[in-house]
């Protein structure tokens, strides 16, 4: 199953917000944008402005680049194939309890 996920990382007054999927125990990034601030709880409850530019698709960044911004979340984030693994069962756990909640909704009202 894979899972979509979003990693913010704040500093000197900016924001790099990567979009990640979590695959086969792999954070794979699909896009890394910076943006003005460091607000990441402003940032998480507003959103960021969909017309401002968001950065190009990550498979067409030079290879170099891609790899030091894999290197950086690594590093400074702790993104790993843990991390990775991790947001996929919670995922899955999460699903199962959505369902439960669900089969006892319907239950009550059959």
């Amino acid at each position: 199953v894979a899972v979509r996920f979003t990693v913010m990382v704040s500093r000197a007054g900016k924001t790099m917000i990567y979009t990640c999927l979590s695959e086969d125990a792999v954070a794979n990034v699909e896009r890394v944008a910076v943006v003005d601030g460091d607000d990441i709880e402003d940032l998480i409850a507003n959103g960021v402005d969909e017309k401002a530019y968001q950065g190009p698709e990550f498979t067409e960044l030079a290879e170099d680049l891609q790899g030091s911004l894999c290197e950086f979340i690594d590093d400074v984030a702790g993104i790993d194939t843990d991390v990775a693994s991790f947001v996929a069962m919670y995922a899955d756990y999460k699903e199962q309890t959505e369902y439960v909640d669900w089969l006892r909704k319907v239950k009550s009202m059959v």
